[in-house]
């Protein structure tokens, strides 16, 4: 006999006991509700009691005083009769009993004589076992008994109940759980309280993670911005010398300019390294690019040529100094620290006087001062602690262009090589941006 016909809209038995942790040994521990089975038998003053689940083919026995967990063929069973009851099967005399006479637990020697039993339905309304007690002496329970070991019945079903829920939550947490490893309501608890705080962990993991790459791609969008703010000065001078070049021509003046040539040929050059400089950049990060001593008049030859384009369109004067002075650091920074700054120095003006940007440098100790001296506009002492953020723009566009990067580039660059980027200004007199590098 088997108990498909307890399917209830065609509820997987086997998969439905196993769920609340019996099949697993969840009742290895000795005292898994044996408290319930000794009030069981006090109330119906019996010898023995046990709570059992029944799947379609065997019947799960949890046995008072007896930590292991038994099973027996659900056809051998006197709970099939219980679950297909709805109320408590009370068997008086089991060996004249139609329904368990045929049964070997009855039938050997010193077999059960009296047996009762509650069916257990869970919140479904599915009968999924029972609470029995039984006998080897023939009993009569009374109205009193039976109607209280109804009410533990309902009691054991929300224990376990209560069990089945847990483990399902921490099965949704962790699906290689294993009920065995706990055996109580309380272990429950506890493992799904240490889940509860490995999913905040995790949490908070996450959060970071997603602050990391927001932050990432926030890096990526100013590099990108960088690259085409410091790119453009070098390609500017490069379309300049063509444009004076194809002038030249049209005068038939001469066939071409060798002047002009070598300075496509070097500005062309200076934008190869610079390319190459900051894709170095893009891969290995700012603290990771080798340095080297560097002659500080060429790099700032290289910057004058950058900005030729608009040196010569300013009638600018890029100032000097005569005396050779070594850094050490690496080119590419270099040449975008300077080409900003002097940059900036050239582009902030109010066109009445010519534009000025003089470098100046003096060796203190180990480190290198230079200032960067411009006669532009000035900065306001209320944006001076604003003027290296990413973005930032005192002017609109229509003013003066630009992105709002070089400066943070700057700034960036001068801490990288473990100084700091100072900055004086007067509105209508100038600015000095001063640092110290390292020789």
């Amino acid at each position: 006999m088997t108990l498909n016909t307890l399917k209830v809209d065609q509820t997987d038995r086997n998969e439905l006991v196993k769920s609340y942790g019996f099949v697993e040994q969840l009742s290895s521990n000795e005292n898994f509700l044996q408290e319930y089975l000794e009030l069981a038998t006090r109330i119906c003053e019996t010898e023995m009691a046990y709570i059992s689940l029944l799947d379609d083919e065997k019947q799960y026995i949890l046995s008072q005083h007896k930590s292991a967990l038994q099973t027996i063929d659900v056809q051998d069973s006197i709970c099939q009769f219980t679950i297909k009851n709805d109320c408590i099967l009370v068997i008086e005399n089991a060996g004249n009993h139609e329904l368990t006479k045929c049964l070997p637990q009855v039938n050997k020697e010193n077999g059960i004589k009296f047996y009762a039993g509650c069916p257990l339905v869970n919140k479904n309304n599915i009968k999924i076992g029972a609470v029995c007690v039984m006998d080897k002496q023939e009993k009569v329970l009374s109205r009193n008994q039976i109607d209280t070991l109804g009410v533990l019945g309902r009691q054991i079903m929300t224990t376990l109940d209560n069990q089945r829920n847990l483990i399902k939550l921490i099965k949704r947490i962790n699906t290689n759980f294993k009920p065995a490893a706990c055996a109580d309501l309380s272990c429950l608890q506890g493992e799904l309280a240490h889940l509860q705080d490995e999913v905040i962990a995790q949490n908070r993991l996450i959060t970071n993670q997603k602050a990391s790459l927001e932050n990432a791609n926030k890096d990526l969008v100013n590099f990108a911005n960088m690259v085409a703010h410091d790119v453009r000065a070098p390609l500017r001078t490069i379309s300049g010398f063509i444009r004076l070049h194809e002038q030249e021509l049209l005068k038939n003046s001469k066939p071409y300019r060798e002047e002009y040539l070598n300075f496509v040929k070097e500005a062309t050059s200076n934008l190869d390294n610079l390319t190459v400089g900051l894709l170095e950049y893009a891969k290995s990060g700012i603290d990771s690019i080798k340095r080297e001593k560097l002659n500080l008049s060429e790099i700032l030859a290289s910057v004058k040529l950058n900005l030729t384009e608009d040196i010569l369109n300013l009638k600018a004067e890029i100032i000097i100094p005569e005396d050779r002075f070594f850094i050490n650091g690496e080119r590419v920074q270099l040449i975008q620290l300077f080409q900003n700054l002097i940059g900036n120095g050239l582009k902030y003006q109010n066109g009445i006087k010519t534009p000025r940007v003089t470098i100046q440098a003096r060796e203190v100790g180990n480190r290198l001062r230079i200032s960067v001296i411009d006669n532009g506009i000035g900065i306001s002492a209320d944006n001076l602690k604003t003027i290296f953020e990413p973005f930032r723009r005192l002017h609109s566009s229509q003013e003066y262009s630009g992105s709002g990067i070089g400066l943070t580039t700057c700034k960036k660059i001068v801490n990288s090589l473990g100084a700091e980027l100072e900055v004086a200004s007067e509105v209508g007199i100038g600015s000095v941006f001063s640092f110290n590098l390292p020789t």
